[in-house]
């Protein structure tokens, strides 16, 4: 089905004044998507507190890509943000 400019336009702007509108008017909140990096430095952060004690080192970047089967940057730049939360 197709419609024509002038349906889609009377659709966008909403009825005149005094007739009902056949398309009810709802209203969507914006779907914010977490990046990689941010799961993955929740994820990290679980696991530091769960697993290691103080003054332990994290392992190698690339054994933390592997054990979370994410790239290498993606590790990077989750260690940057947790550094950065302190």
């Amino acid at each position: 089905m197709t419609i024509s400019t002038y349906q889609f336009k009377k659709a966008v702007k909403g009825d005149p004044p005094g007739q009902m509108s056949t398309h009810p008017k709802t209203e969507f909140e914006a779907i914010r998507r977490n990046k990689l990096y941010e799961e993955v430095a929740d994820k990290l952060q679980q696991w530091i507190l769960a697993e290691m004690k103080p003054g332990d080192k994290l392992p190698p970047e690339r054994q933390l890509a592997e054990m979370f089967g994410v790239g290498r940057s993606s590790i990077r730049d989750a260690v940057r943000r947790l550094q950065a939360m302190g």
